[in-house]
C-alpha cells in the first residue's frame, strides 16, 4: 500500500516547525548589550557610594583618605580665577600684582555633579575663606580658591558643604562628596615653589 503523502507531509512540517526556534524563543539582538551597561553602571554608582560612605564614616587610620592636589592658578590665568570668588575689594587685592610685595597664591578646584546622581548645589570653605555656591550639573566648573593653610606648609584640609545630589571635587586622586552628608572635609597638599619677583629685587 503506497505510503500516505498528506501524512508525510505533515509530520515533516511538524518537525521542520521544532526544529526551529520560534520568534518568541530568539533573545533581541540589543537586549544582552543594553541589560550589561545597566547592571555596569549600576555597579560603579553602588562602589563609588560604598567608597565614599566609608571615606565618610571610618575612623581607622589606616582607611584615612590620601591628600589630593591642588595645581596652583598660573598669572595668565589670575583674572578667570579671581572672577569665579566672592570678597571684598580690599580681601581680592591681595591676590592681584602689587608694587609691594607678593601676591597671595590662589589654587584650582574642578567641580562637578557625581555620576548617575541629581543635580547639587556646593561650597567650599578653605582656611578663613567661604566660596560662593555653585550648582552643578555634569559638565566640571573650575573655581579658585585661596590655599586653606600657609602657602609654605605645602599641606590642609578642605572643607565642602553640599545639598542635593552627590558631587565631585576634580582633584588628583578625586575627592568623592556623597550626598546628604553634610560637612565633610578632606586633606589637600600642593608643592610651594616662589615664583614672585620682588621689584628692585
Amino acid at each position: 500500500m503506497p505510503p500516505d503523502v498528506s501524512t508525510e507531509s505533515a509530520a515533516l512540517t511538524a518537525g521542520t516547525s521544532a526544529a526551529v526556534p520560534t520568534e518568541k524563543g530568539l533573545a533581541r539582538p540589543g537586549l544582552w548589550p543594553s541589560a550589561a551597561v545597566v547592571i555596569l553602571s549600576a555597579v560603579v554608582c553602588l562602589l563609588w557610594l560604598a567608597s565614599s560612605a566609608t571615606e565618610a564614616t571610618t575612623g581607622d587610620p589606616v582607611a584615612a583618605p590620601v591628600a589630593s592636589d591642588l595645581a596652583r592658578v598660573g598669572e595668565a590665568d589670575l583674572a578667570a580665577a579671581l572672577a569665579t570668588m566672592d570678597g571684598s575689594a580690599a580681601f581680592m587685592a591681595q591676590f592681584r600684582s602689587r608694587a609691594t610685595g607678593c601676591p597671595r597664591p590662589l589654587a584650582w578646584v574642578s567641580l562637578v555633579q557625581a555620576p548617575g546622581q541629581p543635580p547639587a548645589r556646593i561650597r567650599l570653605r578653605s582656611g578663613p575663606y567661604f566660596s560662593p555656591e555653585f550648582k552643578l550639573t555634569d559638565r566640571p566648573v573650575r573655581v579658585a580658591i585661596p590655599y586653606p593653610a600657609p602657602y609654605e606648609a605645602g599641606h590642609g584640609t578642605l572643607t565642602a558643604m553640599q545639598a542635593g545630589g552627590g558631587a565631585v571635587v576634580a582633584l588628583v586622586p578625586p575627592w568623592p562628596v556623597t550626598a546628604g552628608g553634610g560637612e565633610q572635609t578632606h586633606p589637600v597638599s600642593w608643592r610651594t615653589a616662589s615664583s614672585c619677583r620682588q621689584p628692585n629685587g
